[in-house]
């Protein structure tokens, strides 16, 4: 939702991320698409971590033009990493995936939900820092009864919509959801870093949905033999259709990661970092 520019704090002296809602969008959606912007901005500003991109400032709800400042994070997304480099080496797979599992337990410990994770909304500095952005289908996790905020976000009634490709069965559809759906899209990231495709492609999004919901989709290593079969199985629950046979929660997920290269555990004010030295060049 909305175009990220590289622009200049000249007051501060430094580079900042500046996300602006197009105009051209606005009209008849205006008025929701500014509530989930708004509630984009008061998600980020009620988290306070370093694999978190940061909120500087808001416009506000009824300012003429909507935008949010961010923290500038220079370096790569996974997709960009994806394109140039082709998959990555399994033990850098498992290692992204206990640094994003670590910040998603912290987003999840806070009532945030994320609801659009996929390799593009994961920066990697050239130090190995690992940051989540895009925070603009999240959603608090209180409450019992789905909110048609989110339907219309994921359905792009508004001019926004999660990613198919990369969105639990139960999200997609619109049910009512929780955490787990995060762990499903982790899944399906590290299932695509792994392997250099999404669980299904060359079809349109309402097929898309409808196949993963089936679970009509390769396994990581029927699509590449070269990953460890021990790397495949956790991405499979990763990826179970039913919530119940998923990862209880994203530190469990990340155990479950760290135990394949002995890593610990992160804890909630770690740092994310992979090893730099093993990031394609």
């Amino acid at each position: 939702m909305g175009v990220v520019y590289l622009a200049s704090d000249t007051l501060l002296d430094r580079e900042i991320a500046l996300k602006v809602v197009d105009e051209e969008i606005l009209g008849e959606r205006g008025e929701r698409l500014a509530a989930l912007f708004q509630r984009e901005a008061r998600n980020l500003a009620g988290l306070n971590h370093p694999g978190i991109v940061q909120i500087f400032d808001y416009s506000g709800l009824y300012s003429s033009r909507l935008y949010l400042v961010m923290e500038y994070v220079p370096g790569r997304d996974l997709g960009e990493m994806l394109d140039q480099s082709g998959p990555l080496p399994p033990p850098l797979v498992i290692h992204l995936g206990v640094a994003v599992a670590g910040v998603l337990a912290y987003a999840h410990a806070h009532g945030i939900i994320h609801q659009d994770l996929k390799p593009e909304n994961i920066l990697v500095t050239e130090d190995g820092r690992v940051k989540l952005t895009d925070f603009g289908i999240s959603r608090r996790l209180a409450g019992d009864v789905a909110d048609p905020l989110d339907r219309d976000a994921q359905m792009g009634r508004i001019g926004v919509a999660g990613t198919p490709a990369y969105m639990a069965p139960e999200q997609a559809l619109g049910r009512l959801a929780d955490a787990r759906v995060d762990i499903f899209s982790l899944g399906a990231t590290l299932y695509s870093l792994a392997t250099g495709f999404a669980l299904v492609e060359g079809l349109g999004p309402n097929e898309t949905v409808a196949a993963i919901a089936r679970g009509d989709f390769p396994g990581v290593c029927d699509r590449a033999p070269h990953v460890p079969a021990a790397l495949g199985a956790v991405v499979a629950r990763a990826l179970a259709i039913d919530p119940d046979q998923r990862y209880p929660d994203a530190l469990a997920f990340a155990a479950a990661l760290a135990e394949l290269v002995s890593a610990p555990i992160p804890k909630p004010d770690d740092i994310p970092r992979v090893p730099a030295e093993a990031l394609p060049r």
